[in-house]
């Protein structure tokens, strides 16, 4: 079963070396709020300052990227989701729900 969620996305802001390291308490209170900031050094994105729940969230994806058996699961999850078998859900859900939602059986409807 796939599940599209939403999230808003905000736009990155973008910092010089010398402006991120005059502002930097504030960009750790930016990151902590959900706020990226990407560091740039001759026009150059070379940094970015991000909250540690999301570094955290962006290692674990890195890590199911590289288990083939998670990324088996992720195209079947995507094959179903072409098919039509879905649930759309707004905000975050909690581990009990998500597991309430996988453990659904999905409903096939029968033309006649």
């Amino acid at each position: 079963m796939y599940i599209l969620m939403y999230k808003e996305e905000a736009m990155d802001r973008y910092l010089t070396a010398s402006q991120a390291r005059h502002e930097f308490l504030a960009l750790v209170d930016a990151a902590q709020q959900g706020e990226r900031v990407i560091v740039t050094k001759r026009g150059v994105p070379t940094a970015a300052v991000v909250g540690f729940e999301e570094l955290e969230t962006l290692r674990a994806l890195a890590r199911l990227w590289q288990d083939p058996v998670a990324l088996a699961a992720m195209r079947q999850s995507l094959e179903e989701a072409h098919q039509g078998k879905m649930i759309t859900v707004k905000g975050p859900l909690s581990i009990k729900q998500l597991a309430a939602l996988g453990r659904r059986q999905p409903r096939v409807r029968r033309r006649g």
